[in-house]
């Protein structure tokens, strides 16, 4: 062996890179090699992005001690493990898969990035670029979704991970070396075992990666009649409505849809298919507090640190108008409109740390989501429905004239996001764009006019792209 084998991890925070490393470590000494291991963690974006990178050479004692690196370099990287799919691309990038020696493992499934996720559109990044990207970059490329892999089996993606670097077959150590190495390290051995030889056994034998497993068809007659298109959308929307309320909202989302349905426009209905769902399961202070209790969301956080004592804080900052929103309708009017309810509520305006590992942090936000029973009576619903009921009622009406700019509005409810600022911002540049598109039937060049102030609407949150837009419709009409 002339220079030591290396390994490369891009890992996430909470994905479990350390025990990763942990486990090589002891495979490497198990097995007589010497090996160096560091890991450089990245900036706190999607909880923290770590490169692991760890040379293993195997010389005997009698020899010089080889000279190893502590970071990888372009041109000398053996064997990439990214943990996520973009994690592969930012190794490329950085030079470290090279077409000549490199394999690249990694898994496709996605952790969207705080640009993806604040992009005022849809600003995920192309994972079928990416796939291509990768296989023309490495001498051989393996990907499948180790996440899925670790869920199927009830354990971190670590075990997922390490199974793919085994069965990678590049560094020289036997299976039975890496399976003693999560029996040694005594932490949840059943269920990483099982997730490492899934793993092992997907690398061993690859097939096609699958981005986007469809959705069944709800077998509760509940998608009965609708176009194949449509139909996929309610199912991924059905599952989403009921989590959000109850089984009764599932239903008003199918009465609330099927006019336009009935209208025959496929294309139509499905762009209300996705957009009532969204606007339905908008995000308010009861959401969060649920999403913020899940017990998988505590049990994951325990689970990445079972041999630590571990807290959780959750900083919140919520504005009048979400404290308002979560109260019964005519009670919240009036808090808006209270000089003497904004002082008394100022304090939680300026911002609080919930401890929600902490009895009394966790009872706060539980007493927050049991709260949803009575979404139906507060301010916040009954403003968005209003919102939301204005919006289809625009869509049907514009679809009797022009098919084409009643899609076009339909689509603007992409504007309407988030929550705080953005919601606010989006739902504002929504309704300014709504307010004009009555007076455009009768054009040919309507529905590309409301695209491209929606366009405009989604080049920066604040508007003025689209106060721009706006002055230049409003100067050619005059003209």
């Amino acid at each position: 062996m002339d220079r030591p084998i290396t390994l490369t991890l891009a890992a996430l925070g909470g994905q479990g890179g350390g025990v990763v490393q942990d486990w090589m470590i002891e495979v490497a000494q198990s097995t007589g090699f010497r090996v160096q291991a560091t890991s450089v963690p990245g900036v706190a974006q999607r909880t923290g992005s770590t490169i692991y990178y760890m040379e293993f050479h195997r010389g005997s004692t009698d020899m010089p001690a080889p000279i190893m690196a502590l970071m990888p370099v372009g041109g000398n990287c053996d064997l990439v493990v990214a943990a996520e799919l973009l994690e592969a691309g930012r190794m490329i990038q950085r030079g470290f898969v090279d077409h000549e020696i490199t394999t690249l493992v990694a898994s496709t499934h996605r952790a969207y990035t705080i640009d993806e996720k604040s992009h005022l559109a849809d600003g995920r990044a192309n994972s079928e670029e990416l796939l291509a990207l990768a296989e023309a970059s490495s001498h051989r490329f393996v990907s499948y979704d180790m996440q899925a892999i670790a869920t199927n089996h009830g354990a971190v993606i670590s075990a997922a991970i390490l199974g793919a670097i085994a069965g990678a077959g590049v560094l020289p150590f036997t299976v039975e070396a890496y399976e003693n190495a999560i029996i040694a390290s005594g932490r949840a051995v059943a269920t990483n075992l099982a997730a490492f030889r899934a793993s092992l056994g997907v690398t061993l034998h690859p097939e096609p990666p699958v981005l986007h497993e469809s959705v069944a068809v709800p077998s509760d007659g509940l998608a009965a009649g609708l176009p194949p298109e449509v139909a996929q959308v309610v199912g991924h929307a059905l599952p989403r409505l009921k989590a959000y309320q109850d089984a009764g909202y599932v239903d008003e989302y199918r009465a609330a849809l099927q006019p336009v349905v009935n209208l025959g426009h496929v294309e139509l209905a499905v762009e209300v298919a996705r957009g009532l769902a969204l606007w339905m399961t908008f995000e308010d202070t009861i959401r969060v507090a649920e999403l913020k209790t899940e017990p998988a969301r505590l049990r994951q956080f325990l689970e990445n640190d079972a041999d630590k004592l571990v807290n959780v804080s959750d900083f919140m900052k919520p504005r009048l108008q979400e404290l308002a929103g979560t109260m019964p309708a005519t009670f919240g009017d009036w808090v808006l409109s209270s000089r003497m309810a904004k002082v008394f509520l100022s304090p939680l305006i300026r911002g609080l740390t919930l401890r929600t590992t902490s009895a009394r942090g966790y009872l706060a936000l539980r007493f927050i989501a049991q709260l949803k029973r009575y979404r139906r009576r507060t301010l916040r619903f009954k403003e968005e429905r209003v919102e939301m009921l204005g919006w289809l009622e625009l869509v049907l009406e514009l679809a009797k004239e022009d098919a084409a700019l009643a899609l076009e509005v339909a689509a603007c409810q992409t504007l309407i996001k988030g929550y705080g600022d953005t919601h606010a911002n989006g739902l504002r540049n929504y309704k300014r764009i709504a307010s004009v598109a009555g007076g455009l039937i009768g054009r040919s060049d309507a529905a590309s006019i409301v695209r491209m102030l929606k366009q405009a609407a989604l080049a920066e949150e604040s508007g003025k792209e689209l106060d721009n837009a706006l002055e230049h419709l409003r100067a050619g009409e005059a003209a």
